[in-house]
């Protein structure tokens, strides 16, 4: 009886070990199949200048983010008179995505001259600003 016991011992441990191997052979070829996927997002940064009318301002040497209608995207950096340090403010530039379609609307707006942007909308779209430049 004992032999009996002993060989449905060995019997049992051996199917475990074989259990065993199968699972960590699979687990292993599943791994090799997926493989592991790296997602690389790629942001394509840009830095424009932008001219902006802050006429309508309560102070227009300094006014805040939603009182400057960007009116035109800029070609390079502002030109005279645009080139002061002190003054009313006509220009600013912006770091942003150029691949973010929200951005990309806010780009359409200025160049149709419809419904213009303001600075504000362009921060709340995830832009940075940078430099300014006043006229006289």
């Amino acid at each position: 009886m004992s032999t009996l016991k002993i060989n449905r011992l060995r019997t049992g441990i051996v199917l475990s070990f074989l259990m065993l191997i199968g699972t960590f052979f699979f687990v292993n070829a599943m791994d090799k199949k997926e493989g592991v996927k790296t997602v690389v997002v790629k942001k394509f940064n840009a830095t424009m200048w932008f001219s902006v009318d802050a006429s309508g301002a309560s102070n227009p040497s300094n006014p805040s983010d939603s009182e400057q209608n960007v009116t035109a995207q800029l070609s390079s950096s502002p030109s005279a008179p645009c080139t002061q340090t002190s003054g009313e403010l006509c220009a600013r530039q912006l770091n942003y995505d150029e691949n973010d379609t929200e951005i990309q609307d806010l780009l359409a707006r200025v160049d149709a001259g419809t419904d213009i942007p303001t600075i504000q909308e362009f921060i709340a779209a995830g832009a940075t600003t940078g430099a300014k430049s006043h006229k006289p």
